[in-house]
């Protein structure tokens, strides 16, 4: 979050890594994958947001997208955040490195583009079935409906000076699409 994390927001959050390796255990059986581990804290999430992770793609890349109206002090402000790795490279843009964001809703598809200098990405996120979970209102109070999939689609550009360095699809993405 740089910069931001000191500010007197009511919600963070952070990403710890984006592709671990993993093994666990479940009832004698040991299992292996790839981890992605986040921690988002406060007392209040965002009024609206939409947050997308996955590192199952075709091309081995994995993406993290937060974008949410964030209460600070008496205003609402839209900050967002988005790392994307793929070859060893880690891409950051976000409201702490003066990124854009640009959140479309067009026939049903949302359609989120972020630039920063010269790089554009292009995400093209498709929900699956959601699940729902309880999240913090105001004061933490847990009573907040959150519709969350673990097996939804993205499909994602990145270019550079309009040429593309990545064009990749995801499957089994996280995502909340509460921007509504």
């Amino acid at each position: 979050m740089g910069f931001l994390s000191k500010a007197p927001l009511e919600c963070f959050q952070e990403i710890i890594y984006m592709s671990a390796d993993s093994t666990f255990t479940i009832d004698n059986k040991k299992y292996t994958g790839i981890a992605y581990m986040e921690k988002t804290f406060g007392t209040n999430f965002p009024t609206k947001w939409i947050w997308l992770q996955s590192n199952h793609s075709k091309n081995n890349s994995s993406i993290s997208f937060s974008v949410g109206i964030v209460p600070v002090l008496f205003l609402k402000k839209k900050g967002f955040l988005c790392v994307l790795e793929f070859n060893n490279t880690e891409y950051r843009f976000g409201s702490f490195n003066l990124s854009k964001v640009k959140i479309e809703v067009i026939e049903n598809q949302t359609i989120i583009t972020i630039r920063r200098k010269q790089d554009v990405i292009l995400i093209k996120p498709k929900q699956a079935t959601t699940v729902k979970l309880v999240g913090p209102s105001k004061n933490g109070k847990m009573n907040l409906d959150v519709f969350e999939s673990i097996k939804a689609e993205a499909v994602l550009t990145f270019t550079r000076k309009g040429k593309i360095l990545l064009e990749d699809t995801y499957t089994n993405v996280g995502l909340e699409l509460m921007y509504k």
